[in-house]
Parts: C-alpha cells; structure tokens; sequence
C-alpha cells in the first residue's frame, strides 16, 4: 500500500504558486478548493497577484481591456512574452485592433477550409513514417511536427528549418523560469527569424496573398510600411501559440483516449462526434495555464478590493472547470454542445488561432482514429516539463498499436 499523502490543496494555495510542480498536477483540486473558499484570492508569490477562479469573473476582467491592461505585462514572472512586444496581445484596443485585422484574414474557417487537404496528406505522411513499427511517439512524431511546419506553412518560412525555430519556443514557453537554457535558446530563435524577414525583404518566399510574412511586408499605411519590431512582435505571437498550445492539447488528449477505450470507442463508431470532442478536450484540458491583466484604476471584483497597479490572474483552467459553467467539469463529455470555454480567451484578445488548432486536433483525431484504432499510451514513458510556465504540456507520449500498412501498401 503507498504510503504517500493526499494533495493538500489548502496547504498549497496558502502560498499559491502557479510555476510549482504541483500546480501542473493538481491544478484542477487547487482551483475547486479556492473557488469554493475565496473565488478571489491573493498570493504573496513573484511580488504578489489575485486569482479569479470563478468563470464569470474571469470573462468579465478579460472583456475589460479599460480597467484591466495588457500593456504592463501578460505573465508573472516576466517571461519571454513580455520581454519582447508581442503584437497584438501585448497591446490594448483600439491600437492592438490595427495588428489584429491585419492577421485576421489568414485565421478564418474559409481559407482554412483551403488548407485541409495539405494538412490531411501531412497528418498522412507522418504516420506513414512509423505505422508498420507498432510504436510511435505522438509527441515528437505526429503533434509537434504538425503545428510547427502548419505555422511555416502558413508564415512562408523554410519548412526544413521547422525544429530549429520550435523546440526553442516550446522550451521557453512551456518550461518558463525553470529553463533557463531555453529561454537563451528562444533568444537565438528570434535571431533566426529577424535574419529571415530581412532575408525575404529582397527575395520574398511567396506570393503576398498567400504567406504572412510576404504580406506583412508588402502593406503600406499611409505610405509607411509596418517597421520591423512590428513585423517580428506580430511573428513571434504566432510562433509562440502555433507551435506549442495545441501541441498540448493534442498530447494530453491522447493521454485520455488511452486511459478511457470507451470514450475512444465512441469517436471510432461514430466520428461525427470528434469536432465537440476536439471542443471538450480544449475545454477539459486548457493548454495555456493563463494569463495577467494590471488594474489601471481602483476597483472591485465581486466585492473584493481591487487596487490600481495589481497583478490579476486570469486562470483559464479554473473558469472551463466552473461548475456553475459547465456541469461535471471534470468529466469529458462528447455530448455538451456548443460550449463557451475561455481556452482562448475572451474579448478583444481572443486568439486568433482558435480555428487553426480545431482542425489540427479534428485532422489528427480522425486520422489516429481511423488508422491506429487500438493505440495505447505507455505511461511510465510520458514526459513533461520540469518547471511549468505558460503551457500545460506534454513532451514525450509513446504509443504501442497493432502495425498497419503504409497507404499507397493499402491501395495496392
């Protein structure tokens, strides 16, 4: 019998520590025993900060972009997202509207729509590399490869150049303060990725209507083109969230499937149902731990003393596990319908990339699913990161399958 004790998440939210271990691995007991005793609390930890764990209060401080600022600061400690301009979520409206209707026509469901066949014959391709092995590793074989070269793609940057640019990312991002190395790492990241934009100044990759990066540089507004700390603020954000956030999705959702043969069983027997269940496990999982906003004037939240300067936590996973929200929100259910979870946020900083990582999940479900129907997760060789900072990830999750063939075997 384990001698081991139970979480105590009363003890642990005495000094509440969002990069603490524990917090990756209890998060879902430390924000019910928070939510239940001070829906709004405050911790001493990185010079002190409130925590919102209730649904409604978190929607409500994000719509809010003039009492609760981004321009101060998106993290706590300062990460790499705050110490570089991230465009637009490092701004607040209207400004950060200018940089987001820029990006926008590359995030809608129609021209995504365009892209699905592309990303469906690389989903393919990949798993043509390990299927007649019998094992796999669906973080390093299938997720990370997926998310990073769809951002290339997208982007116009070298596609041989994909793990080069988001391994550093990923380290940065999901390791945070504990990983020092890959906060260097990052660093020499965004050197590779300013050396291509002035790269493709003279020699563009593509045509502007089709990659990012070709059309931000040939905009113009009022006869000035966009300088180049805008050009890298607005292709950093999306390295930062494509190459990582669904990665994690993807990777803990996977982790389930294996856990729970009924739940995979039902989306095999009826695949109609994997959209809400991509749904259901951004919701169930929420990637992204969250966010800060800074109380730029003295104010309240549900009668809580808020005051000007403040550092508010705005803690996605404790909103999409409201019960007041969302019934049973520790249990996943194909069948909740349209559901409004905060996975990406609210307001005027609702992340673009919502569709993006929808039909990444939806594509690699379905081809999983269809291809590597028995697939089973051995868990003693998950992998996480060592610290955890903005993402709640997965680095490393081996599967067994019965060995399949390869597709142009099966056509023959």
């Amino acid at each position: 019998m384990s001698s081991a004790r139970p979480f105590d998440a009363q003890a642990f939210n005495a000094n509440f520590n969002h990069h603490a271990a524990e917090f990756g691995a209890h998060r879902e007991a430390i924000f019910d025993d928070l939510r239940a005793r001070c829906p709004v609390s405050r911790t001493d930890a990185w010079d002190g900060f409130h925590i919102l764990t209730r649904y409604e209060d978190i929607a409500a401080v994000a719509k809010d972009d003039v009492t609760f600022s981004s321009e101060p600061g998106i993290t706590v400690p300062g990460l790499p997202a705050d110490q570089m301009l991230r465009l637009p979520i490092s701004i607040d409206p209207p400004r950060a509207f200018f940089y987001r209707n820029i990006l926008a026509r590359f995030f809608t469901v129609r021209w995504l729509k365009t892209l699905e066949p592309w990303m469906r014959d690389l989903v393919d391709d990949m798993v043509d590399g390990f299927i007649e092995t019998g094992k796999a590793d669906l973080q390093t074989q299938l997720g990370h490869p997926l998310t990073a070269k769809f951002i290339m793609h997208i982007t116009g940057l070298p596609m041989e150049r994909w793990y080069e640019l988001s391994e550093p990312v990923i380290a940065a991002v999901g390791h945070g303060k504990d990983d020092p190395s890959g906060i260097l790492r990052r660093g020499e990241a965004s050197r590779i990725l300013a050396a291509e934009i002035e790269r493709q100044k003279t020699d563009p990759s593509g045509a502007p209507d089709e990659k990012v990066i070709p059309y931000l540089l040939s905009l113009e507004f009022e006869g000035k083109k966009l300088t180049d700390a805008e050009l890298m603020g607005m292709v950093e954000l999306l390295l930062d969230g494509g190459f990582d956030t669904t990665l994690a999705a993807m990777g803990n959702s996977f982790i389930y499937l294996s856990k729970n043969p009924d739940k995979r069983q039902q989306l095999i027997d009826d695949p109609e149902l994997i959209p809400s269940a991509v749904d259901e496990f951004l919701r169930w999982v929420t990637p992204q731990q969250g966010l800060f906003r800074t109380a730029m004037v003295d104010t309240e939240i549900s009668g809580v003393k808020i005051a000007k300067g403040d550092k508010v936590y705005l803690a996605w996973p404790a909103a999409n596990h409201d019960p007041e929200a969302f019934p049973d929100p520790h249990e996943v259910r194909f069948d909740r319908g349209p559901i409004r979870h905060l996975t990406f946020g609210v307001g005027s900083h609702l992340c673009l990339g919502i569709n993006v990582a929808k039909l990444e999940m939806r594509v690699a479900f379905e081809t999983v699913l269809k291809r590597l129907p028995d697939f089973k997760v051995d868990e003693s060789g998950v992998v996480r990161p060592p610290g955890l900072g903005i993402v709640y990830g997965v680095e490393h999750v081996p599967i067994t399958f019965t060995p399949g063939r390869k597709r142009a075997a099966a056509a023959a």
